[in-house]
């Protein structure tokens, strides 16, 4: 099976971990009549030869004796294939020489197209699929396999394979109609995905019905894991090009309610009771998991266990970071029953999620749960990150956020006891921030935003502490300093002090956007940065020496590039957004980007991660509509 293995160097080919010195003998391995060795070399032979879906010169070596193997020898077949399958649809620099490598091997399996074990032809089909046109000439077996073939799985894959490979769409679309009433559901569903890739928007209900209705299909899936080429479009995927159709599957039971709300605007009311349904099944271990409970009606979610696991919690936070999100959009203020259980809890983590949660759907009496929680579990509700990149603390500062005045039991409960992550919660109370200075003053540098919006009240022990602090190169402290006192000098020494050129625009920039006219003195340094290889970077130095000096008229066209350019937006993006509603400006070339922005239907600007703050996208939807009002 293995003859002329020797004859190739191996030594002078790769494969993803260096030199392919060692494929013989994994190949060999392979062959063995042990079927633990086979399985350790197979478990080694797939990630050296397909690593991550990119494959090697070694990969297009190893493929005819991995073909070998396959047709003659002692066991493992579906593995062998499935190494084939994915060299075939392998990508990286080697990638045309490899699938040209299974090509050629290819028609010596052949026969195995009608092997007994079901996996095994699947594995073909899957094959043949991802040769894209050099399968064209068995375009003819893979439609008699369609009519011979027994098993649900196997056929509801030929359906796929033959639509993407088949060159005559009319009799595809007649074969796939046909399908339709095929008395297996995965069939039925492989026919109306694939009439589904190529009909025209918006999606016919019909056939939406008719891949909902394949009842012993999966509704959905996530995209990510499936064995066909790039032109595939997964069903999911496809639905949610209509958000109509996107719905009407959530409403059928489809996991798709969070996706539909990331992709498309004014979704959040639609899709909330699904969530909220999610969030409960998962805490209380119900089918919804981390992503949307399907096949219930929404508003009966079940209350958690006395003891929630681990991954219930885990679960469950997820959840109910995506209701905070969506609830953030709505007008909210009404009760939300399903909450209560959550909010009760054994788990902190639950419950702190359950309390953010309650904010941003402006659950009546939402000030008092976090005050309860502040109380109750104080450095959960500090420390608690909704995300891994999420700032920690999020719901006492997102409860000031969003009752503003209202809120104002709570910012009396941070000033009783300030901590770094509640320190925003004081910003809009100065008066609570004053009567807690020496508390704030322990807690610097993170309080010196705070300190210095306290103007006088701060007073002088404060002025004091950020100067010292401002002495050991705290940039936050001389900022403050600056703010507080008007002495420019410390903030100067600290830019002047930066490591080099490069550091020391960034700061003068920093420093320019927050103090304004005081920092005239880096207005050179801000001008050097205006002339920076970096767009983003040249929009952050306009923004500052707008802010310093007021002039529009040569800032203002730098901000407007950085948004004309933008495809999807990210925070730079939203950065000039803001810095051009400020000004009240619309330059021209900004203006195609802002109609944009203002009036899609679908999100212009991510949304990851999930962090239970309100969508940005929201933010710049209103930024937007405001220039163009003020434009005119």
């Amino acid at each position: 099976m293995l003859d002329g293995i020797d004859d190739i160097d191996w030594a002078a080919l790769e494969h993803a971990y260096g030199p392919a010195d060692d494929v013989p003998d994994l190949l060999r391995a392979a062959g063995s009549p042990d079927p633990d060795a086979r399985a350790g070399a197979l478990d080694e032979l797939y990630p050296t030869l397909c690593h991550q879906g990119s494959v090697y010169s070694a990969t297009a070596a190893a493929v005819p004796f991995v073909a070998r193997l396959a047709l003659d020898g002692p066991g493992d077949r579906p593995r062998l294939l499935w190494l084939l399958h994915g060299a075939a649809r392998g990508t990286g620099r080697e990638h045309r020489r490899v699938r040209r490598a299974v090509a050629v091997a290819f028609p010596s399996l052949l026969d195995l197209a009608a092997d007994e074990d079901p996996s095994v032809r699947r594995a073909m089909v899957w094959i043949t699929a991802a040769l894209d046109e050099a399968s064209l000439p068995l375009l003819p077996l893979l439609r008699a396999r369609l009519e011979a073939e027994g098993d649900p799985r196997v056929r509801a894959d030929v359906v796929t394979a033959l639509g993407l490979l088949d060159v005559s769409p009319r009799a595809g679309e007649a074969r796939n109609r046909a399908l339709l009433s095929d008395p297996e559901p995965l069939v039925r569903r492989a026919a109306a995905t694939d009439l589904l890739r190529t009909a025209p928007l918006p999606l016919p209900v019909g056939l939406v019905d008719a891949v909902l209705d394949a009842h012993g299909a999966p509704v959905a899936d996530d995209g990510s894991h499936h064995p066909w080429p790039g032109s595939y479009r997964p069903l999911g995927e496809r639905l949610m090009d209509d958000p109509d159709a996107a719905m009407r599957a959530v409403e059928r039971g489809a996991p798709l309610a969070w996706r539909l709300t990331e992709a498309w605007r004014d979704r959040e009311e639609a899709v909330l009771p699904w969530l909220a349904e999610a969030a409960a099944e998962a805490v209380g271990g119900g089918a919804g998991g981390a992503e949307e409970a399907g096949g219930n009606a929404p508003g009966g979610g079940a209350a958690g266990g006395p003891t929630v696991s681990a991954d219930a919690a885990a679960r469950g936070t997820e959840a109910l970071c995506r209701v905070a999100r969506v609830g953030a959009a709505l007008r909210g203020g009404q009760s939300a029953p399903w909450l209560e259980p959550l909010l009760r809890s054994d788990n902190p983590a639950v419950r702190v999620a359950a309390t953010n949660a309650a904010v941003r759907l402006r659950v009546p009496g939402a000030v008092g749960l976090v005050v309860r929680l502040m109380d109750e579990l104080p450095e959960e509700a500090a420390e608690f990150r909704l995300a891994p990149l999420s700032a920690p603390g999020t719901v006492v500062p997102a409860a000031v956020e969003v009752f503003g005045p209202a809120a104002e039991p709570v910012a009396r409960r941070v000033a009783a006891g300030p901590r770094t992550a509640w320190l925003d919660a004081l910003r809009p109370f100065p008066v609570l921030a004053a009567g807690c200075v020496d508390a704030l003053i322990r807690l610097l540098p993170a309080s010196a935003g705070v300190l210095a919006g306290l103007g006088p009240a701060a007073g002088p022990a404060a002025v004091r502490a950020l100067r010292d602090l401002a002495g050991t190169g705290d940039l936050s402290a001389a900022s403050a300093l600056a703010r507080l006192t008007g002495e420019t000098g410390p903030v100067l020494d600290v830019v002047r002090a930066s490591a080099d050129d490069g550091a020391r625009r960034t700061a003068a920039v920093r420093v320019g956007a927050r103090l304004g006219p005081p920092a005239a003195v880096l207005l050179p340094l801000l001008e050097e940065e205006m002339r920076a290889p970096s767009g983003t970077d040249r929009a952050a130095a306009a923004t500052a020496i707008w802010r310093v000096t007021g002039r529009t008229h040569d800032t203002a066209p730098v901000v407007a590039r950085q948004l004309a350019r933008a495809g999807d937006l990210y925070e730079p993006h939203l950065v000039a957004l803001r810095t051009l509603a400020a000004m009240g400006l619309l330059p021209g070339q900004a203006r195609p980007a802002v109609r944009r922005i203002a009036l899609s239907a679908r999100r212009v600007v991510p949304g990851f991660p999930c962090d239970g703050t309100p969508h940005p996208d929201l933010e710049a939807r209103r930024l937007a509509r405001r220039l163009l009002a003020a434009a005119g």
